[in-house]
């Protein structure tokens, strides 16, 4: 075992890149001097071709183990496979020959999708640092802006730098999100102006995106067994654990939860980050659509606000209340028909009076609550979040 900082760790990917790249180069300059009775203009032959791609791929290091060898097929070798495909009579037979014919393309394209994926792991975590460090910057200066402060000489440096690390850290691992270039610019011009656009317009086009990018929606859960034919229940008679683990989340993770839950939902559509708050914990909010149809009336569409809390220790309280509805005001127009409050806790018993009281005298926004306990029902219909984010032990 081989330990790396991270900074050459991108190096050693950068050059399997490279190498990456030089091989299919010379696949398709081998593709084109087969066109071309195996030589072109400089006397090179595809014999060597072949030769250095072999070469380039043994300077390739291994993925988790994995790196079989390739074999590049000769033309008469080729010639004679496909006679032989064409006498059997068969299509199974010929397309059995072109996929062997063509198979060390793709492990070429196997290894540049392992290669991807095992970059976008190493970088994850701390691109996750890096947004947060921007995140809370942008928070400080959209402060500033609302009190009419112009000195932002203090946010420029953690900003920048942030920013340059993510870029470097995506890599051709990641496509750049809407605006990128432009908060590039903005942040080198830094001028009032671009402080205001960096605020309103590049990251709020910018965060959502690192977010959903830093959670692969295709990668794989581990699994702690093989072959479940091969388990033996036993004492199926206890109780099975129905409390989650929600000390496990951090508040970010937490948020990303309730995220998931109402995009593969039912009714919900359009879900979206909303970009920032002056809420003292920095909490994030989540807007999204709710849609029911009505016989009579058709489609009824209610824009609806979840507020997530993960409080374990403390719950939710009145005085919250009267700081969410003052929060709300930020998010419109359009209006606000519903809030909920997502919370890994509870609600102080002044709390749930008070919302009861205000949903049943029809004052809008309705408020709803999604207690610890309200979560856990929601998510026993969906296991699948339950162990990606790893709420069972």
């Amino acid at each position: 075992m081989t330990t790396l900082s991270l900074d050459k760790l991108l190096r050693q990917f950068e050059i399997a890149e490279a190498n990456l790249e030089k091989i299919r180069n010379g696949c398709e300059k081998l593709h084109a001097l087969e066109s071309a009775d195996w030589n072109d203009d400089s006397g090179a032959t595809a014999e060597d071709c072949v030769r250095v791609i072999y070469d380039i791929w043994s300077a390739l290091p291994k993925i988790d183990g994995w790196k079989p060898d390739i074999h590049i097929y000769d033309a008469t070798e080729v010639h004679l496979m496909r006679i032989d495909a064409q006498e059997a009579g068969f299509l199974e037979a010929i397309a059995g020959v072109e996929n062997q014919i063509s198979e060390y393309l793709n492990t070429i394209d196997e290894y540049a999708f392992r290669l991807k994926q095992k970059r976008r792991v190493a970088t994850r975590q701390r691109i996750r640092e890096l947004v947060k460090v921007a995140d809370q910057v942008v928070t400080s200066l959209n402060m500033k802006l609302e009190k009419e402060i112009e000195d932002f000489t203090d946010e420029l440096g953690p900003i920048h730098e942030s920013i340059e690390q993510i870029d470097v850290l995506l890599g051709n691992s990641f496509t750049r999100p809407p605006r990128w270039a432009d908060l590039r610019r903005h942040l080198s011009f830094w001028q009032l102006c671009d402080v205001y656009d960096i605020v309103n317009q590049d990251w709020p086009s910018v965060y959502p995106v690192l977010m959903e990018k830093l959670y692969f929606d295709d990668e794989p859960i581990e699994s702690d067994i093989s072959d479940f034919g091969a388990i033996i229940v036993e004492e199926s008679h206890l109780p099975i654990s129905t409390k989650l683990a929600w000390d496990k989340l951090s508040s970010e993770n937490f948020e990303r939860l309730i995220f998931n839950l109402v995009s593969n939902e039912h009714g919900y559509q359009d879900p979206q980050w909303l970009t920032h708050t002056n809420a003292p914990d920095r909490g994030r909010d989540i807007s999204v659509q709710r849609v029911f149809e009505d016989m009579l009336t058709g489609t009824i569409r209610q824009r609806v606000i979840i507020q997530c809390k993960h409080w374990q220790s403390k719950s939710i309280s009145l005085e919250e209340i009267s700081v969410l509805r003052e929060q709300m005001k930020l998010w419109e127009p359009p209006t606000v028909d519903c809030v909920v409050l997502a919370t890994s806790g509870r609600f102080t018993s002044d709390a749930v009076v008070y919302i009861e009281q205000n949903n049943q005298l029809g004052q809008a926004p309705r408020v709803e609550m999604w207690p610890e306990s309200h979560l856990e029902m929601l998510l026993a219909r969906k296991p699948s979040l339950i162990a990606e984010f790893g709420l069972k032990a």
